[in-house]
């Protein structure tokens, strides 16, 4: 029979007075290894309502949530309030022996914002939270919304703290698999309890890369793609917009680099079939020829320019 422990709390507001009616949610992390590859999933045990006192008891299986996963700490406790921002508590917030925490809820704070510049914001969004990078690890608070007709966007029940955001296409390709791109460097804002705070994003304020593929061995009809990815190609990095387009042609990107960081343009084409061959003027029919995917990286050099060509990248 599984090991339960019992996790006796009191919830309260920003004056000290009890709140009734909180949803709290113990959560447990398990770790999970398939050979070298090690993930960790999040398993929600039980979710109770504090009582007219401000109080909850939680029979959770232990651990609780391990200290560190990831290097990120992880969630133990989740509480949601209609009156309240969302509240995330970690394992060690609770305290490695603490089974009585005093758990306090902010009021909500608001977010709004406009988009400008931009002609078409239809598949446009924005996408927020307390992380610096979003799209890596799991935030502890995340939320996107998309972009009305009026170029306006809102964000309620917003924790307080630092808040990155970051706004978002997603590419019109028919492609689930394709990911959404960035149309702009994150913009952050710190924000207080029942605050509201509002944030433009704005055409001008991006510049553009721009440059000539020419692989050199491979057809002018093959289709290529140029992302540009902040970090380093060999190790940790994200494609943050990308450009697709036939051999030869000039591609533009959204300039989102920033000083003091590193980026690279990475050039891809997935695998293709080759079924004739140009060599000058002459072009061959062959029998379907399967060909490998080709990748290659471009460092970019730091610069503050708003506006880049990088010129003929041949490959």
């Amino acid at each position: 029979m599984q090991q339960t422990d019992l996790l006796f709390g009191h919830v309260q507001d920003a004056a000290g007075n009890p709140v009734e009616g909180a949803t709290v949610v113990a959560v447990s992390t398990i770790h999970e290894q398939e050979g070298i590859l090690h993930r960790s999933r999040n398993v929600t045990d039980i979710s109770v309502l504090t009582d007219n006192n401000g109080d909850f008891t939680l029979e959770v299986s232990p651990p609780l949530g391990p200290r560190i996963v990831s290097g990120k700490e992880c969630i133990a406790l989740r509480l949601r309030h209609p009156d309240y921002a969302d509240r995330h508590v970690t394992r060690a917030e609770l305290g490695l022996y603490e089974l009585n925490p005093v758990i306090t809820l902010y009021a909500a704070s608001v977010i709004e914002g406009r988009i400008e510049g931009w002609v078409d914001t239809s598949d446009m969004s924005v996408k927020a939270s307390n992380e610096p990078d979003p799209f890596g690890h799991s935030p502890a608070w995340s939320a996107s919304r998309g972009v009305g007709t009026d170029n306006s966007f809102q964000f309620d029940n917003v924790p307080a703290g630092e808040i990155y955001l970051h706004l978002m296409q997603e590419p019109n390709t028919g492609n689930p698999f394709c990911n959404s791109v960035r149309l702009s460097r994150a913009q952050s804002v710190r924000i207080e309890p029942g605050e509201s705070k509002a944030i433009i994003f704005q055409r001008e304020d991006v510049g553009e890369i721009t440059g000539v593929l020419r692989g050199t061995k491979l057809d002018e009809n093959v289709l290529l793609k140029v992302a540009l990815c902040s970090g380093a190609p060999e190790g940790e990095h994200e494609s943050l917009t990308q450009w697709r387009g036939c051999n030869g042609s000039t591609f533009t990107l959204l300039n989102l680099t920033e000083p003091g960081k590193q980026f690279f343009l990475r050039i891809k084409e997935g695998s293709f079939t080759i079924d004739h061959l140009r060599v000058g003027s002459m072009e061959f029919d062959l029998p379907p020829i399967d060909v490998m995917p080709i990748s290659f990286d471009y460092p970019l050099s730091n610069s503050s320019r708003l506006d880049r060509d990088v010129g003929e990248l041949n490959f």
